[in-house]
């Protein structure tokens, strides 16, 4: 997500503590809470409600601290903003960060705040982005300092909650200073300073990364400890307060009417047309305009030709194409060599906006090569959609492909000439994007991706696939052979066929059939039950509907059923277009989708969501899609490997196992790292799951859970009871009882499925399995 927080949508929680017992009083730090407060409720910074900025000054206990902390963690869906000033103190045994309250002492963990409780209370979060802010420092002198006798390097990298960007106010053994006489501390200071004045010449909105590098300088200046920041791969791209000091572009770039603002100078120009960065007030969203110059709109031809291929743009749907959202004129003049007065329409597009960072700026780490195949699958599958609409000639550069912040990757714009041989430069613009990001490491790439990458990456630039399926064959092969490389192109083609219209392909064989069963139980905490589930030959999927603050009571069962019922609608009878986890990821837009437009059109819905866990079968291949804390299990060999990532440990890279049970490249950096958590779909339409995929191995047994099940089994108990003889319906009744056995409150759920070699009498034929939610509304 990207642009500036939705304020209905988005929490504060401002935390302080100025007086103390047994340390010296920070009275600049109520003034911090007042100031910010104020600010933060400005329409021109943010805008925030009264009632969504919550402010606690001098909190007696640790749970009256974390009260407001965990209400905001219930109802922010947008942005949640962290803020805590006062002293800073450091486990004497774990070296962990303590925040002190008014009563604590050094060394005395019963009177202080972990902050290793507020990284947990953040877990559960729905909010899109969370922004941790710092004023503090470890121990310290009262009025002219706050002492640091540890890294605050090692503070952000310790403290840091996945998905969430943090500051911390000083630097590695630098000391925060608290100035006598100023009102407020000097980190804070700064900031509010930069919020009541802004960025001259800056953007309408400011990023993270711009916000801590203004902070920085202005410390710097006067000679004041320097912030650090911590965030993952373009969290630091996300836009979060508005700049009062922003001027609009010249008129020349501005747009008719008031819907659509350019928010910054203009970006790249190409061919004939200028691209912006601009802001869709009617939605509150980012987005990105592209406007044909004065200079070419003149001419009818190239004018025309800009329509069509405006007109051809707006037909694709790939989640991997920017979608386009609007498209109209304007009138603008040309350079002025030209006649005063003279205006020319100029034909514009309106695309989604992305504030994340683009390719080139990726940060590697060990799964860079898997994300780099990856990301070239995502691009191929892209190509091979519009391709068959007729468009191609698109922008392939790592400069020029921009991220979600998920790690999914966007193709924005294209060229605006099409020559004859478009097609398959697209095709060769791959492998240059691929010999670009990979480099030299193309001859020693990891082996679970193909072992001739090279010759693939070769093949490409020399214009060797006809067209982009079959070099993504190349890429998924396992076996590593790729048919010789053909002969230089021809110098001259006249004729370049267009590519066929897809259309749906047969099914893959699948290896081996599954046996499953599905059983579902309210709990005992007498609600109705609020979790969905299916199986079928092909999918498995569980869903864990949350009624939150929503008024209807059965906001949840709707939220689950909704997901699951558009999950089965094609892939169930696996008819799909698109690859297995394409196929997932649309399905489940298309749920958030239809949610965000049940919420629109009923109040009372507000605040629902779902989690979502499924696995989608395709030929020798698993997909599995996930959002929220639902979870997927896979028993091999008697032992158990979770599939979904898990929130509650640190993230670690992957280190593939034997060719015959390592997971496929994975889709993004989410898929390599356990601690990061995907919030649940929501209904805000701009749903991110993670995704990865895997080889299927006869005698594997899969679980897909709910919550109910994971709160109240461990991993080696539910581990003890899949690997008990049994068939899946007997498994499933007896992790049920066990949940419910320990006193389970919540909704409890299980999908269960042993795959089995072919031929079984028992298997084949079965039928799908509905439960829960899902069954009840009878929206299958």
């Amino acid at each position: 997500m990207s642009g500036p927080p939705w304020p209905q949508r988005s929490r504060a929680v401002l935390i302080g503590a100025a007086t103390y017992e047994h340390l010296d009083a920070l009275p600049g730090v109520k003034a911090n809470l007042e100031d910010l407060e104020a600010e933060l409720q400005d329409p021109e910074v943010w805008g925030l409600d009264t009632r969504h900025c919550s402010v606690t000054c001098d909190p007696a206990t640790s749970k009256q601290a974390l009260a407001p902390l965990r209400a905001a963690v219930r109802e922010a869906r947008d942005t949640l903003l962290v803020y805590y000033a006062g002293h800073g103190l450091i486990d004497p045994d774990g070296g962990g960060l303590w925040l002190a309250l008014p009563g604590s002492r050094p060394g005395e963990a019963e009177s202080v705040l972990p902050y290793d409780w507020v990284r947990r209370a953040l877990l559960p979060r729905r909010a899109e982005r969370t922004v941790v802010i710092l004023d503090c420092c470890y121990g310290g002198r009262a009025l002219g300092m706050m002492s640091a006798t540890e890294s605050t390097s090692a503070l952000a990298d310790s403290a840091e909650v996945n998905g969430t960007y943090l500051i911390a106010a000083a630097g590695e053994t630098v000391q925060a200073v608290a100035p006598p006489g100023e009102r407020n501390t000097a980190f804070t200071g700064e900031l509010l300073a930069l919020l009541k004045k802004g960025v001259a010449d800056g953007p309408a909105v400011i990023p993270l990364d711009d916000l801590t590098a203004l902070l920085t300088r202005a410390l710097r200046a006067r000679s004041r400890p320097e912030p650090q920041a911590r965030g993952r791969n373009s969290a630091g791209k996300l836009e979060l307060f508005r700049n009062r000091a922003y001027a609009p572009p010249p008129d020349g770039t501005r747009l008719p009417g008031s819907r659509y603002q350019v928010t910054g100078p203009a970006g790249t120009t190409d061919g004939g047309a200028v691209n912006l960065a601009g802001r869709d007030t009617l939605f509150d969203r980012p987005v990105a305009i592209r406007v044909m110059r004065p200079e070419d709109a003149s001419d009818p031809a190239k004018r025309e030709a800009f329509v069509a291929r405006l007109r051809a743009r707006a037909r694709l749907t790939h989640p991997s194409l920017a979608l386009v959202l609007d498209w109209g004129e304007i009138r603008q003049s040309p350079s002025a060599a030209a006649s005063a007065g003279s205006r020319v329409r100029c034909p514009y597009v309106v695309t989604e906006g992305f504030a994340g960072g683009t390719l080139a700026e990726w940060k590697q780490d060990p799964s860079y090569p898997y994300f780099v195949v990856r990301t070239a699958l995502e691009v191929l599958e892209a190509l091979q959609h519009a391709h068959g609409e007729g468009v191609s000639g698109w922008h392939l550069s790592p400069d020029r492909l921009h991220l979600t912040a998920g790690g999914h990757v966007k193709i924005l714009d294209h060229h605006e000439e099409q020559s004859a041989t478009s097609l398959t430069d697209d095709i060769a613009a791959v492998g240059e994007l691929l010999h670009t990001l990979l480099g030299n490491s193309l001859h020693s790439a990891p082996p679970t991706v193909p072992g001739d990458l090279e010759a693939v990456v070769a093949r490409a630039r020399r214009h060797g696939y006809a067209t982009a399926a079959d070099m993504a064959h190349a890429l998924e092969r396992p076996s590593g052979r790729v048919v010789p490389v053909p002969g230089p192109r021809p110098a001259h083609r006249t004729h370049v066929p267009a590519a066929p219209a897809p259309r749906p392909p047969e099914p893959l064989p699948l290896q081996g059939l599954l046996r499953f069963a599905v059983g579902s139980h309210p709990g005992r905490n007498g609600h109705r039950n609020e979790d969905s589930a299916y199986a079928g030959p092909r999918l498995l999927a569980v869903a864990d509907g949350r009624r939150g603050e929503a008024v209807a009571a059965e906001a949840g069962q709707v939220a689950s059923a909704e997901v699951i019922a558009e999950l089965t609608h094609e892939l169930g009878q696996g008819l799909t277009r698109q690859s297995a986890t394409t196929a997932l990821v649309i399905a489940a837009k298309r749920a958030d989708r239809n949610l965000a437009e049940m919420i629109a059109r009923d109040a009372a819905l507000d605040g629902l969501a779902t989690t979502v866990t499924a696995l989608y079968r395709s030929g020798h291949h698993v997909a599995l899609l996930h959002a929220g804390d639902s979870t997927a299990f896979r028993l091999r060999d008697g032992r158990l490997t979770r599939l979904t990532p898990d929130p509650t440990e640190p993230p670690r890279p992957v280190r593939p196992g034997p060719a015959d049970e390592a997971p496929e490249p994975p889709r993004r950096d989410r898929a390599v790292t356990p601690g990061r958590r995907t919030p649940p779909l929501c209904g805000t339409a701009h749903a991110d799951p993670y995704t990865t995929s895997f080889h299927v191995r006869t005698g594997d047994r899969y679980l897909l859970c709910t919550s109910g099940l994971t709160d109240v089994l461990s991993p080696r108990r539910i581990e003890e009871v899949l690997a008990k003889p049994g068939s899946p319906e007997a498994t499933v009744r007896l992790l049920v009882e066990t949940a419910l056995a320990g006193q389970g409150p919540d909704d409890i759920t299980c999908v269960l499925a042993d795959l089995v070699a072919p031929p079984d009498s028992d298997v084949t034929g079965t039928p799908p399995v509905i439960a829960g939610a899902v069954a009840d509304t009878r929206r299958l």
